[in-house]
């Protein structure tokens, strides 16, 4: 029991002594916090990172605006997670990089007050021909680059300058990929496999590319899906085709708003854009022109493609090339001086079993060894509301039908077709519905057949001044007068008010709309009975031109 009295005492002394030991580790945490308040933890932007190649350093506390990291690559594999933005400041960077995670690589900055100006701040990833130059791989789904300058990659595979490999989503904008090879294919870019569900290509210049195979600027391959919007693609070279762009082996692509201008191969196929192995393409709005070996755009083996709004001009090999069982629809384009004295069809050629429609373009001043205009065999064509006119060459037909089926192989209906250097169209052992044209001073006949086997069936046409003697009218309700344009001379092929083309046409086959999308048929003669129209235009009997200066007063 004294024992027991006697360690009593010495149990409250521990007691105590435990509470002050704590009291006092408390306070000293206390104090270390306060002191601690103004220090700024090394990520200072969550979720932004910095790099600086003249002043930054790549140590495991860089990436603020204050210390920046010095490299892209180390602050991709050291710094970075996943939805972190990169902002690069203005040099050289050379560098290959590999991105796995999802990150916005950002650059154009001056690293003072990281302000930011593509131009004035250029940032350049530089390849030293080492590999590709950046390489997006699973994992960097959602990935954005923006504001680089990519130059000098050299692969043996794909993808020379930008790969984009297995990777669904990825954004790449406001960049200037240049100068740049690809032993294979995709010398500027390369998007591949079917993984690669939605990669946007945005205002970006794709300069000067090379590709041994396919796609000197960019190709699109194995099932892959992309949009080109906005973006120049110009003077890039392929081996085998598809000089500017390449869409094949099953991929998708939507091309919009693009300058495609410039660019050449040396093999089979398509300066300009290849479409190919049964690829999928939507092509709108861009300006195609001066690309060599093999013309504009070649549409090939069982690819499906739609070209709509286009300027395809002053391209070598032809503006619009199809064949291989594919099947194009052609609407509303500018198809002008392009040649292809080669293998004929200086605007469009339609060959190997093609199903086509050819509705509402002008197609102008274009030359071929045959078919200046347009040249067909063994096709299926749909030929609608078109101007076709001074197509040139040897035999420089408005359109040409080498080769049929023997069945109803072209129909041809509401165009008009004028002064092409020789035929307006000339059929070999093709079919032919020729309905509700105008041949108006084509230098050889309006409609001419020179084998026996051809088969045209002709009516509803108007024919005036065309060399040959075939300008008599052929068919139910053909007629021999001149159509009255408003201004021939200057290619204002709209009727005037007193065109014996008006109401003169029938409704059977007949467009709805005719080339600048007026409804068919109306009232024109103002008889009370809408008919259709001979030839491209619909005359409208209440139109009234404004003078252009006031024609879009309040828009």
């Amino acid at each position: 029991m004294k024992n027991l009295e006697l360690a009593q005492p010495n149990r409250r002394v521990r007691v105590t002594q435990l509470g002050i030991t704590v009291g006092l580790a408390l306070l000293f945490l206390v104090v270390l916090l306060w002191g601690l308040r103004g220090i700024t933890p090394a990520h200072a932007d969550p979720g932004v990172l910095y790099v600086d190649g003249a002043t930054g350093q790549d140590i495991v506390t860089c990436g603020t605006s204050g210390t920046p990291c010095r490299t892209i690559s180390y602050t991709l594999n050291s710094r970075a997670s996943g939805g972190d933005t990169i902002r690069v400041a203005q040099g050289v960077y050379t560098e290959n990089l590999t991105i796995g995670i999802s990150v916005t690589l950002e650059g154009g900055y001056e690293a003072s007050g990281w302000t930011r100006s593509i131009i004035q701040h250029e940032t350049i990833v530089d390849g030293s021909s080492s590999g590709t130059v950046i390489l997006l791989v699973p994992g960097s789904n959602g990935s954005v680059l923006d504001g680089f300058t990519v130059r000098n990659g050299q692969t043996a595979e794909n993808g020379g300058g930008i790969y984009v490999l297995a990777v669904a989503q990825v954004t790449i904008q406001n960049c200037t990929v240049i100068s740049n090879s690809a032993n294979k294919s995709g010398g500027g870019i390369g998007v591949w496999w079917p993984e690669a569900t939605s990669v946007v290509i945005r205002d970006t210049r794709v300069l000067s590319n090379a590709a041994s195979e396919y796609g000197g600027g960019i190709e699109m391959s194995n099932g892959a899906v992309a949009t080109i919007v906005g973006s120049d693609i110009v003077s890039n070279t392929a081996g085998d085709a598809g000089g500017g762009i390449s869409v094949d082996n099953g991929s998708t692509a939507t091309i919009t708003g693009n300058h495609v201008l410039s660019n050449t191969t040396n093999g089979w196929g398509s300066g300009g854009i290849l479409v190919t192995d049964n690829a999928l393409a939507t092509i709108h709005s861009n300006e195609i022109g001066w690309n060599t070996g093999g013309g504009g755009i070649r549409v090939n083996a069982g690819s499906v493609v739609t070209v709509t709004a286009n300027h395809i001009h002053a391209n070598e090999g032809g503006g619009l090339d199809a064949g291989l069982h594919s099947t194009v629809g052609v609407y509303s384009n500018t198809i002008a001086n392009n040649e292809n004295m080669v293998y004929g069809g200086g605007g469009l050629r339609l060959t190997d079993h093609v199903t086509a429609t050819v509705d509402g373009n002008v197609i102008v001043n274009n030359g071929a060894s045959s078919g200046g205009g347009i040249a067909m065999d063994d096709s299926v064509v749909t030929i609608t509301n078109n101007v076709i006119a001074s197509n040139y060459g040897p035999d420089g037909d408005g359109i040409i039908v080498w080769d049929g089926s023997g069945v109803a192989d072209v129909n041809l209906i509401n165009n008009t077709i004028i002064s092409n250097a020789t035929d307006g169209i000339c059929v070999g052992d093709g079919a032919v519905l020729a309905r509700n044209n105008i041949f108006y001073g084509n230098g050889g006949a309006g409609i001419c057949k020179y084998k026996p086997g051809a088969i045209v069936t002709s009516d509803h046409n108007a024919f005036w001044n065309n060399v040959r003697v075939s300008d008599v009218p052929t068919g139910t309700g053909s007629i021999l007068a001149d159509p009255l344009f408003v201004d021939t001379a200057n290619g204002d092929y709209h009727l005037l008010a007193d065109s014996p083309c008006i109401d003169a046409g029938t409704g059977t086959n007949a467009p709805l709309i005719d080339f600048e999308g007026d409804a068919r048929p109306l009232d024109g003669d103002l008889d009370g009975t809408p008919v259709v129209d001979i030839g491209a235009d619909e005359f409208k009997p209440y139109q009234i031109y404004l003078p252009l200066t006031l024609r879009n007063v309040g828009s």
